[in-house]
């Protein structure tokens, strides 16, 4: 599944399948941005969208559409926030946590709902902006990166919330504006900032480390958006200033980005999502399509939106990637 700005793209290894939002039909997609995708244990496929959240029915081919509004929030968020997903995660329960322009929702497997918001005179609430990353880690812990208040660490069983802001020490999170979280191989909190570049937390002692990123060119941008832990305990993240990849065992790094005039080079220098499938290949999305990186043949095949052949991409924008069996649907 490859979610993008301009619908929701299913591929089977050979052509492409598309859905878009029908006005009309409320069986199809509630919107065409689409913003996330994941699957649980059961093989639902969830699709977070800029206007509500939907589930796939694979017998029908059409969508569900489920409705996370607070209705018991005395002041509801201004008109659209909540119902504009921003990013999805499936714990270690199988319960799915929904990130909103407005806040924090938890969906049980029995459908019940737990919504979590930030409250300017209560620093035990969610901090302050859109979610647009979540995680857990070792401990069960739930992590969630907003767009204004940095990272707040949720005990799903307690209900008790942390919030770490912009620091001033060295081991402090030096950002507050989260684009992606990740646990990586050996336990710690990788951490994409987008004005402040990338961090790793040790989520025992709660102290963070930044983590250079380097290239032929010079320092790269600070602003990170994706982050990926591959099959072999590489990090992969995704910049404004192209792709790195890191090599904790070997201390390297290596870096890829776009050359006009190379066909095989990364499709864009932005890089918005990261994911690799069942055959370990890496799938990267950014904001001119999606390059296919397969480490037996170091090369990026490139896959983008060609209206005259149909059969292709819906958009050259991608947001998200999931895999099921026998497909990987593109948002």
């Amino acid at each position: 599944w490859i979610g993008t700005t301009e619908g929701l793209n299913i591929y089977d290894g050979e052509k492409f399948e598309t859905f878009f939002n029908v006005q009309a039909d409320l069986t199809s997609l509630s919107h065409d941005y689409v913003s996330a995708i994941v699957e649980d244990s059961q093989r639902n496929i969830w699709v977070g969208t800029d206007n509500g959240l939907n589930v796939y029915n694979a017998a029908t081919s059409t969508f569900r559409r489920v409705d996370i509004v607070d209705t018991k929030e005395t002041t509801p968020p201004v008109t659209g926030r909540d119902s504009s997903i921003r990013t999805l995660f499936i714990d270690a329960e199988d319960s799915l946590w929904v990130g909103t322009g407005a806040g924090l929702v938890h969906v049980t497997s029995d459908g019940s709902q737990t919504h979590y918001r930030h409250v300017a005179v209560d620093p035990q609430t969610l901090g302050q902006g859109a979610v647009h990353a979540i995680e857990q880690d070792t401990e069960g812990n739930i992590w969630v990166g907003t767009d204004l208040s940095g990272l707040s660490r949720l005990n799903p069983d307690s209900g008790e919330i942390i919030r770490f802001t912009r620091g001033f020490y060295d081991t402090d999170l030096p950002g507050n504006m989260i684009r992606s979280l990740m646990v990586g191989p050996q336990g710690f909190l990788w951490v994409a900032t987008f004005n402040s570049g990338l961090w790793r937390g040790d989520t025992a002692t709660l102290q963070f480390k930044f983590q250079p990123l380097e290239s032929t060119q010079g320092p790269a941008t600070t602003r990170t958006r994706s982050l990926l832990s591959d099959s072999e305990g590489r990090i992969w993240v995704g910049t404004d200033d192209g792709l790195f990849v890191l090599d904790q065992e070997k201390a390297t790094s290596s870096s890829f980005t776009h050359k006009g005039s190379d066909s095989s080079s990364l499709s864009d220098n932005k890089v918005s999502a990261l994911f690799e499938d069942a055959g370990r290949v890496i799938w990267v999305g950014t904001y001119n399509g999606i390059s296919k990186w397969n480490s037996a043949a170091p090369r990026f095949a490139l896959y983008k939106t060609d209206r005259n052949t149909g059969g292709e991409l819906t958009g050259n924008s991608i947001t998200s990637f999931a895999e099921d069996k026998t497909t990987l649907w593109i948002g």
